[in-house]
């Protein structure tokens, strides 16, 4: 399993149980990619892309033209990636 993440300090501020849970799955990872060393403005989409270009197929839970889930969708379908919508099943 890979894991495309913003930036090592991402749950510097997170409560206790979820990062239990992100700190389990980091231990499951094979590899983990930063896409910077800290946070900025715009890390998210940065982030987003760099998920989509490691990918070979985007699978989405899709309901909204706006937003996140949205912006990612959109580039995966531009840069070619196949993508299926669950929300449209």
């Amino acid at each position: 399993m890979e894991l495309f993440l913003t930036c090592p300090d991402q749950p510097a501020r997170w409560q206790s149980g979820d990062l239990r849970l992100y700190q389990q799955i980091l231990g499951r990872a094979d590899r983990v990619h930063y896409v910077a060393p800290a946070y900025f403005e715009g890390i998210y989409q940065l982030r987003d892309q760099a998920l989509v270009n490691g990918s070979d197929l985007c699978i989405s839970y899709l309901r909204s033209s706006r937003g996140g889930t949205a912006y990612t969708c959109a580039y995966a379908i531009r840069e070619g990636v196949e993508w299926i919508n669950l929300a449209s099943l």
